[in-house]
């Protein structure tokens, strides 16, 4: 099971960003895995496009609504406090919710952020 993070969302979407052409050459190897995300992850990608017109993004936000969704506890929110309060605001806490994936029995992210490089055992597939 993978991970997927905002930033990776984002660069498969929109093909003027810098991490567009990776992030499809990475779709398509993980396209036979199983992959999640957090709600919070959903959140931030649709915050992305606040400057588009609801109809011009219509379809992305139905693909996205497809996904496997994780949503948050609040233990999940007591672990990322726990990962925040270590990393000492050095890693956002957004980033640190992401880390409670190990609740599935899985330490890899797919992310264009490279503060995952920072967290001990988490592997980050992009880099």
């Amino acid at each position: 099971m993978l991970f997927l993070d905002s930033s990776y969302l984002i660069a498969l979407i929109l093909e003027n960003d810098n991490y567009n052409d990776k992030a499809i050459e990475l779709n398509k190897i993980i396209s036979n895995e199983t992959t999640i995300i957090k709600n919070t992850v959903l959140t931030e990608v649709l915050n992305s496009f606040n400057k588009y017109n609801v109809t011009q993004i219509e379809s992305i936000i139905n693909d996205l609504l497809t996904l496997n969704i994780d949503y948050l506890t609040k233990n999940d929110y007591k672990k990322a406090l726990k990962y925040y309060k270590y990393y000492n605001t050095a890693i956002n806490f957004s980033d640190c919710i992401l880390v409670t994936m190990n609740k599935y029995k899985t330490n890899q992210v797919i992310s264009f952020d490279s503060d995952f490089n920072k967290i001990k055992g988490i592997i980050n597939i992009s880099f």
